[in-house]
Order: C-alpha cells, then structure tokens, then sequence
C-alpha cells in the first residue's frame, strides 16, 4: 500500500516509512522481496480509479486561471480567460482577452482590487503563465504561484471543467456567436447560470455562490431569462456581483 501511495519513494525510503508507520523494521531489499506484485497491481488499479480532485478547504486560498479558444462567426478567434475559486467553484470572471501576459497581469491586478488577493493561483505551463511579467506581478502582490505538472490537466480540473459548460452552453444557446459584444453578452450570461443558477453535484446541490457565501440551500429568489432569452432559469443568490465580473 505504501509503494502505491507513494511512488515517488525508493525502497529505502519505504522501508523507514513502514517502521516510522507500522512499526516493521526491514532493509530495504528485504521490503522489495516481501511485496507482491499481485497485490501491488490491484492497489494501482483501485488508486486510479480514485476520484481526481482537489480539495481547497476555504475560499480565497487558490484560484484556477486558464485560457479558451471560442470562435466568431466560425472563423474568427476569439481567446476567454477564466478565473475560478477552487474552494467553491465559484466563477471570478469570463471575460475575452488577447492571450499574452501583459493583458492577464491587468486582468488579475483589477481582480485583485475588486475580490482581494488569493493565497495563491495555479496556472498550466502556458507561455502567458510562464513569462517573467506575470510571475514577477505575482510576486509584487505576494500571492504564491503553483503550475500543473506536465500531463496532469486533472491538477485544474474545476477551472477546466468551467470551460467545458462554456462550450456546452454555447453549443445549445449561443451556436454562432455574431460578435465580441455578443462574446461578452454570452459570458455575463455564463457567471449569472453558472454561480447563482446551477446546483452542482460535487457540492452537494448547492450553487457556487451559495457555498462561497456560506448560506447553503437558499430558496428560489426568482426566475430569469438568460441567453436572449432561451433559458428560463432558476436564481437562488443575488447575482449582483457580475455586474463587476464581465
């Protein structure tokens, strides 16, 4: 169980975490004979098929920020930035950007004014999160950077899984998007459904909004119309924040 759970140990020091642990000294060859391949394939096997997430046990300690293609038109493309609270999944901002890292810089420096300053963000290894401005924006602001590991997209998979019900919601209300007001349109309509409108599973029903907020399983404030109109959801929060979001 331990060789599993901890792949990146050696033998050895396996076999001083087993005596620090169970209380079992052995030396380190002795530890590679007494495993079972067996057994150690079916641990494997079982840890792959753990859920892949990351707990954030308090808002405002990390944010996922990640970058979008969508497109105008069909033909004309258009980059997203998307900025989510991994705590509550709660959606910062969506907003269109051209992809280089002095327009992220501003992006996050007008979050910071407006929300406060996360404990840290975790970006992929793009060229936008890699060049010396934004880390050194970062590092002026005091907030910690933590970057993907290479192959590992599950590291920000509620920012990815953000940009996922983008593209579905643009797929069923918004398939030819007409222009970057309408881009614009389209993303204020998105932060509206997707913190104040959709329950979430993984957070037991509640809205991101309602968890940010810490007043979980608030009642139906009213109905609105999103999407010219095309959805009639649900609003359980205010939603007057995105008035600052888009």
């Amino acid at each position: 169980r331990l060789h599993v759970d901890c792949p990146h140990l050696g033998l050895r020091s396996l076999a001083t975490l087993l005596a620090r642990v169970e209380g079992i000294a052995l030396s380190d060859s002795a530890f590679h004979s007494q495993r079972r391949r067996h057994d150690v394939a079916e641990l494997e096997s079982l840890r792959r098929q753990r859920p892949r997430t990351i707990f954030v046990p308090a808002r405002m300690l990390r944010w996922g920020i990640d970058l979008t293609l969508i497109w105008v038109l069909g033909v004309v493309p258009v980059w997203l930035i998307g900025v989510v609270d991994m705590h509550s999944s709660r959606l910062i901002a969506l907003r269109p950007i051209a992809p280089t890292s002095a327009d992220v810089v501003a992006v996050l420096e007008e979050l910071f004014l407006e929300h406060g300053r996360p404990a840290a963000v975790m970006t992929d290894n793009g060229g936008q999160f890699v060049a010396a401005r934004f880390r050194d924006a970062l590092r002026t602001a005091g907030v910690r950077h933590l970057r993907i590991r290479p192959g590992h997209p599950w590291t920000n998979g509620k920012t990815e899984r953000v940009f996922r019900t983008v593209k579905e919601l643009q797929r069923f209300y918004a398939p030819v998007l007409v222009s970057l007001v309408h881009v614009r349109a389209f993303c204020a309509d998105v932060i509206e459904y997707y913190n104040h409108c959709r329950p979430h599973s993984s957070h037991w029903g509640l809205t991101p909004d309602e968890l940010d907020s810490g007043k979980p399983w608030q009642p139906v404030l009213s109905r609105c119309a999103l999407f010219d109109g095309q959805l009639q959801a649900f609003r359980f929060t205010s939603g007057q924040d995105t008035l600052f979001d888009i």
